[in-house]
């Protein structure tokens, strides 16, 4: 016993050193470190997985409006009758349609569905297709942006789509913007009366599918409009949808690019998605929209970037340099927009999504 004594005071004493030099709080330390690691990963999982679930339910709510089931829960309608009518399974049917209650934009009673007072303007043919053409834009470009990803083919040189689809839903988007716009047209000092004119003329800078130009001729029957459209996929399919709408004679399209414009107090009013403009073009293209406006005129100017660490912020800033505009936010715009002459200006609220400034070109002094 004697003989082990020393081995005994030296273990002792090596495990009081252990403590009194923090060995034990080391290790708590690296397996807390390691409980946070576990946890921060579950936390991207669970994430990622609720991310996928906003992914299948855009693309559920996609696959209803491009069936018929949307515009039918216009009133109480049994499944049965909402699945054939929608060429649907009607468990499939049943589960989008269950889907839509969780959502609160359908209410279940029994076996029969109808929309939500929400849901209700989309409800008929004409509300549909508007969310239709709002998620096919949405989701086509998502498909486009990550198959680009997997080719390693994502660069900044803007909008370069050739699917008709896409163009046409994007065109479509387009004009449902327009027309809740229009409703506050009457809010610009002399711009409704100059587009009810008989000399009235509209420039809509990246015509796209000319969708916009239709809906603003068919809201003010004397209106003239030049659309410029560099784009020839693009092109094409404007000339065919101004063609079916029977406005050949009253919107002139042109394969040209807004820097490249020449016309000058041609215009009372001027449509420019600059999102869509490159810092090397963007002050340029503004001020041969300045120029070809007629003095009182009006400019409606886009922007959908913006500061901000929040999600939707920050996906409005991808989706700006997807399409080629960068990332200038309201305040820069409204800087750019005086310096080339534009007052006043009419901001709107700050916060993600499109949004639309109102810069006039001063009258001429009287």
């Amino acid at each position: 016993m004697a003989s082990r004594l020393p081995a005994l005071l030296s273990y002792i004493a090596g495990r009081v050193v252990d403590r009194m030099a923090g060995t034990r709080p080391v290790r708590s330390l690296a397996r807390l470190r390691g409980r946070r690691a576990v946890q921060q990963r579950e936390q991207v999982e669970r994430s990622v997985q609720a991310l996928l679930e906003s992914v299948w339910t855009a693309n559920a709510l996609a696959a209803a409006a491009e069936t018929t089931l949307i515009e039918d829960l216009g009133q109480a309608r049994p499944l049965t009758l909402l699945a054939a009518r929608a060429g649907l399974p009607t468990p499939i049917a049943e589960a989008v349609l269950d889907l839509l209650v969780a959502l609160g934009f359908a209410r279940r009673s029994g076996d029969s569905f109808e929309a939500a007072p929400g849901l209700r303007p989309f409800a008929n043919s004409e509300g549909a297709a508007a969310l239709r053409a709002t998620l096919r834009a949405g989701l086509l470009q998502s498909r486009d942006f990550l198959d680009r990803a997997k080719a390693g083919d994502l660069d900044l040189g803007g909008w370069r789509h050739a699917d008709p689809e896409l163009i046409e839903a994007q065109g479509a988007l387009s004009a449902a913007i327009a027309e809740a716009e229009m409703e506050k047209l009457a809010l610009l000092p002399g711009l409704v009366p100059r587009l009810e004119s008989s000399n009235a003329a509209l420039l809509d800078v990246g015509a796209g599918a000319a969708a916009l130009s239709v809906a603003f001729c068919r809201r003010f029957p004397r209106l003239r409009v030049v659309g410029l459209e560099p784009a020839p996929a693009s092109l094409a399919i404007a000339r065919q949808k101004i063609a079916e709408a029977g406005l050949t004679a009253r919107i002139e399209l042109r394969r040209q690019r807004i820097e490249d414009l020449r016309d000058r107090a041609a215009f009372d009013l001027a449509v420019v998605p600059q999102m869509f403009l490159s810092d090397a073009v963007v002050e340029p293209a503004l001020r041969r929209v300045h120029g070809a406006l007629r003095p009182g005129g009006w400019a409606l100017v886009a922007t959908m970037s913006g500061p901000g660490a929040d999600r939707a912020s920050a996906l409005a800033r991808l989706q700006n340099l997807l399409w080629g505009g960068h990332v200038r936010s309201g305040a820069e715009l409204r800087a750019l927009l005086a310096r080339v002459g534009f007052a006043p200006l009419i901001m709107p609220r700050s916060g993600p999504g499109v949004r639309t400034i109102c810069a006039r070109r001063p009258p001429a002094p009287r």
